[in-house]
C-alpha cells in the first residue's frame, strides 16, 4: 500500500490563499458590447424621428399624385387633389368642388389626413404654392397626366411650378410637380 495521503491538504490551502478571482478585460469588453448593441436598438425607437415621419408622409404624398396622374390617364378624364391646409389634409377629386374619387382599396373617399388621430401624427402640410400663388390649392391632372393648377375660378391653367412643403418638427421636405411633364419628386 502507498503512504501517500489520499488528500493534498496543502494544496487545498494554498488555493484558498490566491486573491479572489475578478472579471477579466475581455468579459468586461463583451459586456460592453452587448450594452451597446441594446442602446443601438432601444434608443432610436425612443426618440422622436421627426425626419422620419415627414419623410413617410411626402413619400405616401408623392405615390397618392402618382395615382392621381396615372387615374388621369386610365379614364381619359381630369382628377383634381385638394390641398386643404386649414384642416391639414388632402382629397383626390373626379370633379369639382366636391366630387371624391373612391379609394382602390378602402372604397372610401380618397382623403388623406395629416396630425393627431391619423397615420402621420406630428405631420403637418405647409402653404401649398401652385404658380408662386399660395391662395391656389388645387393641383389637376388633364388625360394625358399634364399637370395643372387650378384658381377658386375654376379654370385650370398649366402648371408653372409647385410647392407641397410637408413638415414634422423641425424636418421639412418639399413635394414638387414639375410642369409639363408632371414628375413628382421629394426636395
Amino acid at each position: 500500500m502507498s503512504s501517500r495521503p489520499l488528500h493534498r491538504s496543502s494544496s487545498i490551502v494554498h488555493r484558498s490563499t490566491l486573491r479572489p478571482r475578478a472579471f477579466t478585460l475581455i468579459e468586461i469588453l463583451v459586456c460592453v458590447l452587448i450594452l451597446a448593441t441594446c442602446a443601438a436598438v432601444v434608443v432610436p425607437g425612443i426618440s422622436d424621428r421627426s425626419d422620419l415621419k415627414a419623410s413617410t408622409a411626402a413619400r405616401s404624398l408623392v405615390a397618392d399624385l402618382l395615382y392621381a396622374q396615372n387615374r388621369s390617364i386610365s379614364l381619359c378624364t381630369w382628377t383634381y387633389v385638394t390641398f386643404d391646409t386649414v384642416n391639414n389634409r388632402y382629397s383626390l377629386l373626379s370633379a369639382l368642388p366636391s366630387t371624391a374619387v373612391a379609394h382602390p382599396v378602402y372604397k372610401d373617399p380618397y382623403t388623406v389626413a395629416l396630425g393627431p388621430n391619423s397615420r402621420f401624427p406630428g405631420v403637418r402640410l405647409g402653404a401649398v404654392a401652385m404658380n408662386t400663388d399660395t391662395n391656389i390649392t388645387t393641383l389637376a391632372f388633364d388625360a394625358l397626366g399634364t399637370p395643372y393648377a387650378v384658381p377658386s375660378s375654376g379654370v385650370p391653367a398649366l402648371l408653372a411650378g409647385s410647392a407641397i412643403p410637408v413638415t414634422c418638427g423641425t424636418a421639412t421636405l418639399t413635394v414638387i410637380v414639375d410642369p409639363i411633364t408632371g414628375q413628382v419628386r421629394v426636395q
